[in-house]
């Protein structure tokens, strides 16, 4: 199996996954700061990631538990009937080697931090969450949106070309573009301004941007965490907000 993730355009027809479960209002479930932690009890149970790029591949190698604990994806993949359970091997597309050894990472510290020990840069970030979209881990998108508010002064600056791929290559109703479209828009209350450069953000983020502030009055400078959890992804069950491809969510094949 390849997994492979292609950017929707404007023509292509979008079907949208099994509904998206966003954690929404009081009382929502707020992330489990204790996870239970996969075991070395079978440290010898190796599997293989190569990434593969044009003309390259990288092989990452990752203890499955750690792998599985955290992803239904990889759970699927390495413990099911696939031939990757078998291989214990899969190959993965349309990802660079250095945001999935942040992955990686993850997976054993639960820190988001690079190779050098700091948080990781915002397109990075991002990327991150749509990884966590793809092979539905939903702790991670999660601690990716507090991320991205600790960074939001500098997010509110244009990120053009990061705010077309995340729209690229997610759903209406995935969190990340509705964070996105926040951040900025409640800049542009706060400081009375116009939006300096529109053709920086793609048209359905602009839609998203006049459809908060149109329901919001709130001058803030970043989102407190009571107001962070509305864009977060429930951690109980499996989802996805990428665009599907030929009418199918991603899932193994």
């Amino acid at each position: 199996m390849t997994t492979t993730r292609r950017s929707g355009t404007s023509s292509e027809p979008r079907t949208p996954p099994p509904k998206l479960k966003i954690a929404t209002g009081k009382g929502s479930p707020q992330m489990n700061k204790s996870p239970k932690r996969p075991s070395f009890m079978n440290s010898n149970d190796i599997v293989n990631v190569i990434i593969v790029e044009e003309g390259k591949n990288t092989l990452l190698s990752v203890h499955k538990s750690y792998l599985t604990a955290y992803s239904k994806f990889f759970q699927a993949a390495f413990n099911g009937l696939w031939a990757e359970s078998a291989s214990k091997k899969i190959e993965i597309k349309d990802v660079t080697p250095v945001v999935f050894e942040i992955l990686i990472a993850w997976l054993y510290t639960q820190k988001l931090a690079n190779s050098t020990g700091n948080t990781p840069i915002i397109q990075q970030l991002m990327e991150l969450w749509l990884l966590g979209d793809r092979f539905q881990i939903p702790r991670l998108q999660n601690e990716t949106i507090e991320a991205l508010n600790r960074q939001a002064t500098e997010l509110t600056r244009s990120h053009s070309i990061s705010f077309h791929h995340v729209y690229e290559n997610t759903m209406e109703e995935s969190p990340l573009r509705l964070f996105l479209a926040a951040l900025p828009a409640q800049g542009f209350l706060k400081e009375a301004k116009t939006i300096p450069v529109p053709e920086n953000h793609p048209h359905e983020m602009l839609i998203d941007m006049v459809n908060w502030a149109a329901k919001h009055h709130k001058k803030l400078v970043k989102f407190s965490q009571a107001d962070l959890v509305q864009y977060f992804v429930a951690e109980n069950e499996p989802t996805s907000s990428l665009r599907s491809i030929g009418g199918s969510p991603i899932s193994p094949v």
